[in-house]
């Protein structure tokens, strides 16, 4: 996980936790006018997550699409505690919303991505670093005659103009310092990690800041940024390249030469094009901190599982005086079953994903269950049920019919044969956000 539903939380006023991620998750955050909690939020920002696996790229149309982009501002989570990732994270997600994008624009009525891309150019154009004399400052609409005293867009900058405001946030800035005693690394690491992260941000014109969502290091930093984006309310932070978890470069205030001062400040390589994986490497004495990923989890195909489960339930119906039920035995498989091969899913799960007739083989099992209980087989004793020593009741014997009808289930099913591939999940280091705006009441001009 790179971070990013813990750093949610603390926008949102939460506390630090872990929580599992859904494939596309929406919640809000609430935007007030101080930092008064109790005062009643003026606005919510809509905060659509998505879970970081390229096959869910299909779901961002549910948050940025043709009616939300023009309040809508992009966030891409970076794991900064596998730095060697981050590049190549930051590539792939930039080219999903860049295509993403690109498909929404041609549903837009003609010009409007032609505007929007104006308003960008425009604010990164306008943009002021706050100082001692101007300590905050605005992101304002165009005005008229406001060309003439724009400032030219540096060589480089703003080259991939989405349309959108886009902040690229490193999670886990915490966790630096367990690289530095861990795998050796020192400020020339950081330094070279921290100036190509922002090449690419110039390109589309992105702000970079590093948070970290269990110290709050910079997440008053990064909300005030967003509201300052889509509300246009004052902001008052600066530059900050000294702090190595702590970084923020905002769009419009970088420049090329700003950062080759910040290459020429690490001795790792005198060579600007060189790739990021050759200098960054993956450690070789890599080990897990309890904030990493997990491993991978390779699920059992469906068939295997199935004749698994087929075989407990021959074997058990070769058991004579077995007071085990045949439901019981199935538990059994899943309670041996190796933690990176499990089955894909629970017994009754599978049988609704498989056949869509779950209740029906329950059905059947209650049928053949009441059938065996009223109808026993001639010349059967009959067995009383007696109490144990300890004043518990024996369970009941598994009947013939309960047996033949799990053992007809499950042979049906891998006689069929399997309806697909089963999904291997893998994981990945980034994950985009998109973030919209929602008025409770009109804004004041």
């Amino acid at each position: 996980m790179s971070g990013k539903s813990s750093l949610l939380l603390r926008l949102q006023g939460g506390d630090f936790e872990s929580r599992s991620e859904m494939a596309l998750d929406y919640s809000y955050i609430d935007v007030r006018k101080s930092t008064d909690t109790d005062e009643d939020p003026v606005s919510r920002i809509n905060a659509w997550q998505l879970e970081g696996e390229n096959s869910h790229r299909q779901l961002l149309r549910f948050a940025l699409n043709a009616t939300t982009i023009e309040h809508s501002l992009a966030v891409i989570a970076l794991d900064l505690s596998q730095p060697w990732n981050a590049v190549t994270a930051l590539k792939n997600w930039l080219d999903v919303l860049t295509k993403h994008v690109d498909s929404v624009s041609a549903q837009l009525p003609e010009g409007k991505y032609e505007a929007l891309q104006r308003a960008v150019r425009f604010s990164y154009q306008t943009f002021q670093e706050p100082s001692d004399e101007a300590p905050r400052v605005v992101d304002r609409k165009p005005l008229p005659g406001d060309a003439e005293a724009l400032r030219p867009i540096p060589e480089g900058a703003l080259v991939r103009n989405l349309g959108i405001p886009i902040v690229v946030v490193g999670c886990k800035s915490d966790l630096l310092e367990h690289l530095e005693k861990e795998y050796g690394y020192k400020h020339d690491h950081f330094e070279f990690i921290q100036q190509y992260l922002r090449r690419i941000c110039l390109a589309y014109g992105a702000t970079l800041i590093y948070t970290s969502a269990k110290t709050m290091k910079n997440v008053d930093v990064l909300l005030h940024y967003i509201q300052f984006k889509l509300y246009g309310f004052e902001f008052g932070h600066r530059v900050e390249l000294v702090e190595k978890d702590g970084i923020f470069m905002p769009a419009g205030a970088d420049a090329p030469v700003r950062i080759q001062l910040d290459f020429d400040s690490q001795r790792l390589t005198k060579d600007a094009e060189e790739p990021f994986e050759e200098i960054i490497t993956l450690p070789k004495n890599l080990h897990r901190t309890g904030s990493e990923i997990d491993p991978i989890v390779k699920a059992m195909d469906d068939q295997d599982f199935l004749a698994r489960c087929k075989e407990i339930v021959d074997a058990d119906a070769g058991k004579d005086g077995h007071k085990q039920g045949l439901l019981s035995s199935l538990i059994k498989l899943s309670s041996s079953s190796n933690v990176n091969q499990s089955p894909t899913a629970s017994s009754s799960n599978l049988v609704a994903a498989q056949t869509g007739s779950a209740a029906d083989l329950l059905g059947q099992l209650r049928s053949a269950q009441s059938a065996a209980a009223l109808n026993p087989p001639s010349g059967a004793p009959a067995a009383a049920a007696a109490p144990a020593a300890d004043g518990s009741k024996p369970a009941a014997a598994p009947s013939s019919g309960e047996r033949q009808v799990l053992t007809d289930f499950f042979t049906s099913l891998i006689n069929k044969g399997a309806h697909g591939g089963a999904l291997s999940r893998t994981t990945s280091s980034a994950a985009n956000v998109a973030g919209s705006r929602t008025n409770l009441q009109p804004k004041k001009p």
